[in-house]
């Protein structure tokens, strides 16, 4: 596996960089009383990082590098107190199931919510995995490896065009770019047609790439009508 600075941010040449970044979702659990509730403080860079490492290492995952341009304390690792970096970027490389693999994020306005979010990107891969629907190689089946390099990460986003055709190969008819585009309840319902098709249920548990392709196609439509199911 290629080696991969920790600092500063390492990201795919092919993974397309994000322009709208948002506030994350994310805050603290805390405890009080012996019970644990959400406080409204963010996430530090520190609890982020062991969630990503905590997750990973469940998964079975090693030689993990968190790369992003938070600096560094002497050991290696992001420091938890210092001001956000302009570039946000978060990408972390490891091994698994001896396959070099990387999973990016800078959907998110603070470094420690992207990594944040792919801790919780690889906590929900180990439910799939943990409750029987899926198995790793299936996780990653809609992943594809570097130009030039042997390391797994997942498919760029799809175009609204791409994700406009592809929605309607996978329902069997010819595509209707107004209809997707200005009728948001068309593509919903297209959506929850393809679904019917391709869900992993209805193909033997299989979780297949063009399950994860339509995905992919949801959140580039979602993302055009303003968000929503």
């Amino acid at each position: 596996m290629t080696e991969y600075t920790a600092h500063p941010l390492a990201w795919p040449a092919a993974w397309p960089r994000e322009k709208n970044r948002k506030h994350a979702p994310f805050h603290r659990r805390m405890n009080r009383d012996g019970q644990a509730w959400k406080s409204k403080e963010r996430l530090t860079v520190d609890q982020s990082r062991l969630s990503v490492r905590h997750e990973l290492k469940l998964l079975g995952a090693s030689g993990v590098v968190i790369s992003s341009n938070l600096r560094l304390r002497i050991d290696g690792e992001p420091m938890s107190s210092q001001p956000n970096p302009d570039d946000p970027g978060v990408c972390v490389y490891f091994t698994l199931n001896k396959k070099p693999r990387c999973l990016p994020c800078d959907r998110w306005i603070r470094a420690a919510d992207n990594l944040a979010a792919i801790a919780k990107y690889v906590e929900a891969m180990r439910g799939q995995i943990r409750w029987g629907v899926g198995s790793v190689d299936a996780m990653f089946a809609g992943f594809k490896a570097l130009p030039g390099s042997d390391t797994i990460v997942p498919q760029p986003p799809m175009t609204t065009d791409e994700a406009a055709q592809f929605l309607a190969e996978a329902v069997g008819r010819p595509l209707s770019k107004p209809e997707f585009y200005s009728d948001a309840e068309a593509f919903r319902t297209a959506y929850r047609t393809a679904v019917k098709i391709h869900h992993p249920d209805a193909n033997g548990g299989i979780m297949s790439g063009a399950w994860l392709d339509l995905q992919r196609a949801a959140d580039s439509l979602r993302l055009y009508h303003g968000g929503g199911k």
